[in-house]
């Protein structure tokens, strides 16, 4: 049972989430190469911990793989060009504004470039990816950990918290930080956005590639499903690369604190009323991604609330888009027997309805009867005339 007033159950749903993220990763790394992901259920223990030992254990080579990725996307934060672009005003800190240099869109092409260069060299076979999952894997989690526990205590012994609760899980888990930074050069990287834009999207997408070159080494051809989830997560990718400068105004960055857990219209909606919208020729350019004029609702807050584009048909249509492309993911592993690729779509729209549940509560008690009349403009949340 969660504490009252505590967000994820409170101390003892923090502790059981941290472990279940903890072994769920590996279980299913296991169910992926035993049991073609399907249900992995050892004999014993003893034949557990040699399947982990084969497949999991980190080694040198992985770690230094996965440290040098991280150290060249730090490299590329700092010293690439980018749209410079503030923030919102820090209640917390006396209203300071931090400043942005979104430059992930050249971070990405640059790493495609580097990924390019150093497979066809040989320098670095992106079949390493697919052939040590489960080490890269184990040492991700380590350096996660290792670094979430660094950031804490740092924080602590800076005064750099915020909004503390005094119970050391709880705050651990959720943070309390809220502008981790790093300066390289007199060059700032804020932590928090670029671990959020850079570190996961990047690898899951090279992943992907490296899987989708090993079946072309093994078959001689790449699948029309490895096809479709190679170009599937390119496109998410990039959108995500080229829209880092619509994020800084978002939740997550302006209030959520990076702790160990760590959309077109409506982005572009927010950067043109805060006089930061920039319009570029990037790849690729789709119709009706800006909005013209549009309708919105002032409220006393100050803050205004799009009701027009896709926004006016439901409050929540952007997750409705992601929740339809996880089901997509899934469905194109239909060759695989198991039943590990469906557990990403629904995993993801368990998630996205707590998030909406926190979005509900957090917006009802910042706009308070203005969020009731734009609850009555735009009335379903999900579906249009169904929820």
């Amino acid at each position: 049972m969660g504490e009252p007033g505590k967000e994820f159950g409170g101390t003892p749903g923090n502790i059981g989430l941290m472990i279940f993220s903890h072994v769920l990763p590996f279980y299913f790394c296991l169910s992926l190469k035993y049991s073609s992901g399907g249900i992995y259920w050892p004999s014993s223990f003893a034949d557990f911990f040699i399947d982990f030992k084969n497949c999991c254990t980190p080694t040198i080579t992985a770690f230094l793989v996965y440290i040098g990725f991280f150290l060249i996307q730090l490299f590329f934060a700092a010293f690439l060009p980018g749209l410079k672009v503030k923030g919102l005003p820090v209640p917390t800190e006396n209203n300071f504004q931090y400043s942005y240099n979104c430059n992930a869109l050249y971070s990405w092409y640059l790493s495609l470039i580097l990924a390019a260069v150093v497979h066809i060299t040989g320098i670095f076979p992106l079949t390493y990816l697919a052939n040590n999952f489960g080490s890269i894997l184990c040492c991700s989690v380590i350096f996660s950990d290792i670094l979430s526990v660094i950031i804490h205590f740092y924080a602590l012994k800076t005064n750099q918290t915020c909004r503390m609760s005094n119970e050391f899980i709880y705050d651990f888990f959720m943070g309390v930080w809220l502008n981790p930074s790093i300066w390289i050069a007199n060059r700032r990287v804020d932590l928090k956005m670029f671990a959020e834009v850079r570190l996961s999207w990047l690898l899951l997408f090279f992943l992907i590639m490296s899987a989708a070159v090993k079946q072309y080494e093994l078959y001689g051809y790449i699948s029309l499903p490895m096809i479709f989830l190679l170009t599937a997560q390119f496109l998410y990718v990039n959108a995500i690369m080229k829209g880092e400068e619509c994020i800084v105004t978002t939740w997550d960055i302006f209030y959520e604190k990076w702790g160990w857990i760590a959309q077109s219209q409506k982005n572009r909606f927010r950067a043109k009323q805060r006089g930061i919208y920039v319009a570029r020729n990037t790849f690729p350019q789709l119709p009706y991604g800006t909005l013209d004029n549009p309708k919105y609702l002032k409220t006393q807050a100050g803050d205004s609330l799009l009701i027009d584009g896709w926004w006016k048909y439901a409050r929540k249509i952007h997750y409705t888009a992601d929740i339809c492309m996880a089901f997509c993911w899934a469905v194109s592993c239909y060759q695989t027997p198991g039943i590990l690729p469906y557990f990403y779509p629904v995993f993801f729209t368990s998630m996205i309805l707590h998030r909406y549940q926190r979005d509900m509560e957090r917006c009802q008690q910042k706009y308070g009867n203005d969020w009731k009349i734009y609850c009555k403009k735009v009335p379903y949340a999900f579906i249009p005339g169904l929820i």
